[in-house]
This record gives C-alpha cells, sequence and structure tokens, in this order.
C-alpha cells in the first residue's frame, strides 16, 4: 500500500514539473517572440529565432548576439546588423529589448523581468554616456512605446503565431517571422508606432 501511493505521489509529481516546465518554456518563446517582432518593424529583422532544451531538460532561448542573460532562460533572438550610432537607433534598440518581457508579461500573465534584457539597457546608456537621469528618462519612454507595439491587435497575433512556431519547430528563419508579420498585417503594425521613435 505504502509502495502505491508513494508511487502516485511520484508520478504526479513528474506530471507536474511537467506542466511548469511546459509553461516556463512557452512563456520563453513569447518572451523571444516579442524581440523578434519588435526588430523585424523597427529594425532590419532578424536572422532566426532558436530555442533549445539543455541536458537538464531546462527550457533555454538564445540568440548568439552579445550577452548572454542571467538565470535559467536566456534570451535573444539574433538581429540582423543594423547602424548603433544615434539616440533614434537607442531607441529603436531600446523598445527591442522591452518587447520580450512585455510580450512573455502580455501572454502569460506573469512580470518577466529578465536579467539578460536588464544589462543590456545598461550597456545601451554607457554606450552614448547618458546620465543616470537620461538614461531612466530614455527607458520609460520605450518601456511605454513597447507596451504601445504590443497592444496592436496584429503584432500580438504575429507574436502569438511566431510563439507557436518555436514552441514546436524550435528554430524559425528571419524569412518565417518577415513573412508572419506581413500576413498579419505589417502596415496596420507600423501604424501604431508613427510616434517612436522621437528624441529625448
Amino acid at each position: 500500500m505504502r509502495k502505491s501511493t508513494f508511487k502516485k505521489w511520484r508520478a504526479a509529481k513528474r506530471e507536474f514539473e511537467t506542466r511548469e516546465a511546459m509553461k516556463e518554456e512557452a512563456a520563453a518563446c513569447f518572451h523571444e517572440a516579442g524581440h523578434a517582432v519588435a526588430d523585424e518593424l523597427l529594425g532590419e529583422g532578424v536572422e532566426y529565432v532558436e530555442c533549445y532544451r539543455k541536458q537538464d531538460d531546462t527550457p533555454v532561448l538564445t540568440r548568439t548576439s552579445g550577452l548572454e542573460a542571467g538565470g535559467i532562460l536566456s534570451g535573444f533572438t539574433q538581429p540582423k546588423r543594423r547602424p548603433f550610432n544615434s539616440l533614434d537607433d537607442l531607441e529603436r534598440e531600446s523598445i527591442a529589448t522591452w518587447a520580450g518581457p512585455i510580450a512573455e508579461e502580455l501572454f502569460t500573465g506573469k512580470q518577466a523581468v529578465d536579467g539578460g534584457d536588464m544589462t543590456k539597457l545598461i550597456q545601451y546608456a554607457r554606450h552614448f554616456k547618458l546620465s543616470p537621469d537620461e538614461a531612466g528618462a530614455l527607458f520609460r519612454k520605450t518601456q511605454s512605446d513597447a507596451c504601445t507595439l504590443l497592444n496592436n491587435v496584429a503584432v500580438r497575433a504575429a507574436v502569438k503565431e511566431i510563439a507557436n512556431l518555436l514552441y514546436t519547430s524550435r528554430r524559425i528563419s528571419g524569412d518565417e517571422v518577415r513573412a508572419i508579420v506581413d500576413r498579419n498585417g505589417r502596415e496596420q503594425m507600423l501604424e501604431s508606432m508613427k510616434a517612436a521613435p522621437a528624441k529625448v
């Protein structure tokens, strides 16, 4: 009787852990899809978005550009190279950075503060030698711009489609991201961003 109870407990525990791992992986896919759509709309697009599992089965997302994010889930979509010489460039990059955690929170209801994303924002501020007040103002504005972007129905539809595809296929190309954005209405998405980026 005790063995049977213990087996049931272990099975229930495994099932719970599997469900939680799936939730974490889905959240990471939404996070990465947010970056990808913003990069596609505001930059030169992306090379690819990839999702894979470490050997211990912890879901991890990666983009092989720049920094490694801290914590269990790491991040970034591989954007195509683009200029990074002006405050306008900085604003576009910052909006794309905010779009990841905002998309994750929007679709999962879980507040997402990504250490890697925050580190990127700090490095951007240092690159342009912004004072703490200037950096704070810029990042508050770009966070708001990213929220405006993600509140667009067409943008949310594209993020959801990319996240679902990423969840099942593990890796999607920049061409696939571009096609999904076009199919969901690129012009409608860009309408929501006409006021951004504006100089601070």
